[in-house]
Order: structure tokens, then sequence, then C-alpha cells
């Protein structure tokens, strides 16, 4: 038994979302890159042995706050100080 739709977006509606939506995983594959620059930065840095280590302090970037961010390169110090 096959579903007739009556009521439906018209074809120049449906383009409008489908541009929203492609624009949508455009922006989504940017900032998951992004985010997986930053993640080998963090490898990176624990090669180098600078991991965890304040950008701007140069103190130690608290544990908790490396596990939640594991690329985290600024205390919460820094980052208030930044607001």
């Amino acid at each position: 038994m096959s579903t007739v739709v009556k009521n439906r977006y018209s074809d120049k509606d449906l383009e409008e979302f489908r541009s929203l939506i492609e624009e949508k995983i455009e922006k989504a594959k940017e900032d998951l890159d992004l985010f997986i620059r930053d993640l080998k930065n963090a490898l990176i840095r624990i090669e180098n042995k600078t991991y965890g280590v304040c950008r701007v302090t140069g103190k130690l970037i608290q544990k908790q706050r490396l596990i939640l961010v594991p690329h985290a390169t600024l205390s919460i110090e820094a980052k208030n100080m930044q607001k």
C-alpha cells in the first residue's frame, strides 16, 4: 500500500531547504576538520612534552579540564582573562 503525499513544500522551498542542509554539512565538516587538527596538535605537544601547559600563564592546566577538553591550550584562569 503506497502513501500519496497530498501536502508538500514547493520545489522552490525544497531547494531552499536543500541549500541550507548542504551549507550545514559543509560547516560541520569544517568544524570536524578543525577539531581533528586541534587533537593532532595535542598529540604533538605530548611528544614535545609541552602538553597540558597553559600557553598564556605557563602553569599546568588542571587534569580534569584536559579530560573534558583534551586539546585545551589555556587554563581556566587564562580563558577567563580572555572574556
